[in-house]
């Protein structure tokens, strides 16, 4: 594909459309993408996710992996991500992608939830619900003859009613897995302490995003089932 067919194909109502630019972050994947697809590129792995994907410096874990592209976005809601799966990791034809989506949502849930005054058990059931997002990515993957690796949502170093959220949530993600003939990266159950529920002392803070013993650990869990799946 060349310059102007890419062009035809990804910028359909013009660079900007309805007289705006495209969000920042879409301007640049889009930049990005053109430089693999225009000149042919072939790429191994492309890791698809919100901020916890974003900020994982991939190659220092995985450069045994081949050719790696991070396509994480900070604050991104997974009915989002559905939308831009087809073009950010379809389009660049990985041998694998791996997608770790589903906290922000969570979040968002959990802060309407409890504003509408919902019980917990009505909280947990929302976030079950939350993996109809997921099967739409893994519908679109196993279409596309794209090998998926789905990753579990870690917990939250809080002790509300999320985690318990999130449990439930990665119990779907998991089954759909298992579904869909996926591999399921289990980062929960190495990351959260001995209660079932609560992140390891292993963030910055913010009792959300990990920090390097954090990255460590989820490196630990995934690079096998990647190794297993390139081979493959």
């Amino acid at each position: 594909m060349d310059i102007k067919e890419f062009i035809a194909k990804y910028y359909p109502d013009g660079f900007y459309p309805k007289g705006k630019p495209l969000g920042k972050r879409r301007e640049e994947f889009k930049r990005r993408n053109s430089q693999w697809i225009c000149n042919g590129k072939k790429v191994d792995v492309v890791f698809f996710g919100d901020s916890i994907m974003e900020w994982w410096e991939v190659y220092a874990y995985f450069s045994n992996c081949g050719v790696l592209v991070n396509r994480g976005y900070a604050g991104e809601l997974i009915r989002a991500a559905v939308k831009r799966f087809t073009e950010d990791v379809v389009d660049l034809k990985p041998k694998v992608a791996v997608l770790f989506e589903g906290t922000n949502d969570l979040s968002i849930c959990h802060a309407k939830a409890k504003k509408k005054g919902l019980s917990d058990q009505e909280m947990i059931e929302l976030g079950k619900g939350l993996s109809r997002y997921h099967e739409k990515v893994m519908k679109i993957a196993k279409k596309n003859g794209v090998k998926l690796i789905a990753c579990s949502v870690l917990p939250y170093g809080c002790k509300d009613i999320r985690n318990q959220m999130i449990v439930a949530l990665n119990g779907q993600i998991k089954a759909l897995s298992e579904k869909y003939g996926f591999e399921y990266a289990d980062f929960h159950s190495a990351i959260v302490k001995e209660d079932g529920l609560t992140m390891k002392d292993v963030h910055f803070g913010d009792e959300l995003h990990p920090h390097v013993s954090g990255y460590d650990i989820m490196a630990k869990v995934l690079g096998p089932i990647l190794e297993r799946q390139l081979k493959d």
